[in-house]
């Protein structure tokens, strides 16, 4: 990924600034996000899938506090593409405040009310 190849850590860290985020957070991300992409342009399943790369969490950064109840921690979700879908929609929230991705989720698990959400990474007793 092109920016770990950026060799001052200060640099890195003034572009995850925008996002509210560490840069190691923001590094993780984004390294998560390309191994989301090899498999569906490969045609992987990824709906009951553990991902190899953990994601690392947000947490408060610089007076922008970031809600911990967003993330399914525990370890049965922690790789599944529930959390994908949370840091993915939190990123693009930092971008425009009007896309919704995780509301889009939302819709297509209620639509589809026979997936089994904890192969998803959906934690127990989420209200959608």
């Amino acid at each position: 990924m092109l920016i770990q190849n950026l060799v001052h850590k200060e640099d890195r860290q003034a572009i995850a600034r925008f996002f509210y985020v560490d840069q190691s957070v923001f590094c993780n991300s984004l390294h998560h996000f390309t191994v989301l992409r090899n498999f569906t342009a490969h045609h992987a399943r990824i709906w009951n899938r553990e991902f190899p790369i953990t994601l690392q969490f947000p947490k408060t950064y610089k007076n922008h506090e970031i809600n911990p109840i967003l993330f399914n921690k525990r370890s049965s979700g922690v790789n599944r593409i529930y959390n994908s879908v949370r840091m993915l929609d939190y990123l693009l929230g930092q971008i425009d405040s009007s896309l919704n991705l995780f509301e889009l989720f939302k819709d297509l698990l209620l639509k589809y009310p026979h997936i089994p959400r904890l192969m998803l990474g959906v934690p127990i007793g989420l209200k959608l």
